[in-house]
């Protein structure tokens, strides 16, 4: 018998988000808008955040993360998440009101992705997607993606239990807020890196003052 697949993604257009909402919210593990806010047929309780990135054909579309069966949601501070028995998925939005420095609510933002992986029994991060608007820009005398790497590599040195960071990336764009979302697991991934590449993880110092925490691919 084929394994199931823990998750689906699909990218979907205003119209067929809306459908899927009305018939089948319960499965809905989170959307990320691309260019569009919360759709109204999405249930409130369904983590959602808006990436101020609009897709080349003009048009909003709704990345949407599907489970084969029904999730739980969570809301813990600024985090919403969902999960099924194998999974757990979240989104957080920066406060960038506070005052506090960007590579400071970056370690803020990712100790309390750990608090909410442990607090729900996924001790094991898979996979993160970084948004930071204005990420090649300086900001107080370093670019803006530095001071990100410097906030993420303290909150990992402290909280990381894997010998090396799980997967990530990092997307810059002109506005909107620094947000996260997140997948997590009860086991571990297998990280893969590339041998005749450097990995990110061991960037030297010419690169920033901290190493970018990412590995390249994981299974």
């Amino acid at each position: 018998m084929p394994l199931r697949s823990p998750f689906s993604v699909q990218y979907l257009n205003t119209a067929a988000i809306s459908r899927l909402a009305s018939s089948n919210s319960l499965t809905i593990l989170g959307v990320i808008g691309y260019g569009s806010d919360r759709p109204a047929s999405l249930s409130q309780s369904c983590p959602f955040v808006r990436a101020d990135l609009l897709p080349l054909g003009g048009a909003p579309l709704f990345e949407t993360w599907c489970a084969p069966s029904g999730v739980s949601y969570h809301t813990s501070g600024a985090i919403h998440g969902a999960s099924t028995d194998d999974l757990i998925f979240g989104v957080v939005e920066l406060d960038r009101t506070s005052g506090i420095s960007l590579q400071t609510g970056i370690a803020n933002a990712y100790a309390g992705i750990f608090d909410f992986l442990r607090d729900h029994g996924f001790q094991a991060p898979l996979r993160f997607w970084n948004y930071l608007p204005k990420i090649t820009i300086d900001e107080d005398g370093l670019e803006r993606y530095r001071r990100f790497n410097i906030g993420r590599y303290d909150a990992f040195s402290a909280r990381l239990l894997l010998p090396v960071p799980p997967v990530a990336s990092a997307v810059g764009g002109q506005g909107g807020v620094p947000m996260i979302y997140f997948l997590g697991g009860r086991v571990p991934a297998k990280q893969l890196e590339n041998p005749r590449q450097v990995s990110a993880f061991h960037y030297p110092p010419v690169y920033g003052p901290r190493s970018p925490q990412f590995s390249r691919a994981s299974i």
